[in-house]
């Protein structure tokens, strides 16, 4: 298969992806078309870490309240308070404001 054919069978995919050619070898390599939360920074995190990080991705800077009505499964508001302080330690998260006026979001990478 050439690189035409293999991009005419992925094309019809919702995902950016690259081709190239190297050394009589074609790769492929798709793009994420949204935030992807890693699993590994400084800690492993957790599936709530990876579900917090991911909704301060579609949502925005987001106060407690509307973080906890998104989780899949809500533990309580100091636990998702602790989790957010971890994600905020790794240099992840950031917050302004304080106590129910608070918002976090996504630390930006600039």
């Amino acid at each position: 298969m050439n690189t035409k054919e293999l991009k005419e069978l992925i094309s019809s995919g919702e995902s950016e992806t690259e081709f190239g050619e190297q050394a009589g070898s074609v790769w492929v390599q798709f793009l994420p078309s949204g935030y992807i939360a890693p699993h590994r920074v400084a800690h492993d995190l957790t599936e709530r870490h990876r579900e917090l990080l991911q909704i301060l991705a579609q949502q925005g800077p987001a106060p407690l309240r509307e973080i906890r009505k998104s989780l899949s499964a809500p533990p309580s508001d100091r636990m998702i308070q602790e989790d957010l302080a971890h994600l905020r330690r790794l240099g992840m998260v950031q917050s302004s404001g304080r106590g129910r006026g608070a918002l976090y979001r996504l630390r930006s990478s600039e």
